[in-house]
């Protein structure tokens, strides 16, 4: 009999393999909710609209470019930055020091082939060996927008292993740090 996961997935759709799944709704000005994920490119923009949001439960901000991906790890609101590459280690170490996590989703790679797909692996590498130099925490996610494309959390853990995280690590990735995630944007609404 194999070992049930205890999972959770911070942008996926809902199956009984995890005890938690969000799918985060795309916005572009402030609005309370359960999760939600800006996708704007101007970091001023980002800082205004970040400072309206301060009692929604669990935020995603889209990265792009270093400017904007700087500018979105200054912002101890935010939970997880979504595409955080390109990556650098002064927007990891910041991260890091705000409590800010990354995700890496593994419906990105699904979606790509070839060569892009093969720079998209390289790039994640990337990110996860300069997270771990400076302990910033990672989220990964399944991406699943229905029933056919859900991936088993043991899936998830075995794509974590490929980009270079130790087996730990990689559990831990979606299970310990998204429920730290998820309790913090608790905290936050009852204050």
């Amino acid at each position: 009999m194999l070992k049930k996961y205890s999972a959770i997935d911070l942008r996926g759709h809902p199956h009984e393999m995890y005890e938690a799944v969000y799918t985060p709704k795309k916005i572009t000005s402030p609005e309370k909710g359960e999760a939600v994920e800006l996708c704007l490119e101007d970091p001023a923009e980002i800082k205004k609209v970040l400072r309206k949001m301060d009692k929604t439960a669990l935020i995603f901000v889209r990265g792009g470019n270093i400017t904007l991906n700087r500018a979105i790890v200054q912002q101890k609101i935010v939970d997880v930055m979504s595409k955080p590459y390109p990556m650098d280690d002064v927007t990891a170490q910041k991260a890091s020091e705000n409590r800010i996590a990354f995700e890496i989703n593994v419906e990105a790679i699904v979606q790509t082939r070839g060569y892009k797909r093969a720079r998209l692996i390289e790039t994640l590498k990337n990110t996860v060996r300069t997270s771990k130099l400076c302990h910033t925490h990672l989220v990964i996610t399944s991406g699943a927008t229905d029933e056919y494309t859900v991936k088993s959390p043991r899936t998830l853990v075995a794509f974590g292993k490929i980009l270079g995280l130790e087996y730990y690590e990689a559990k831990s990735a979606i299970y310990n740090i998204p429920k730290m995630i998820l309790q913090k944007g608790e905290n936050e609404v009852k204050k």
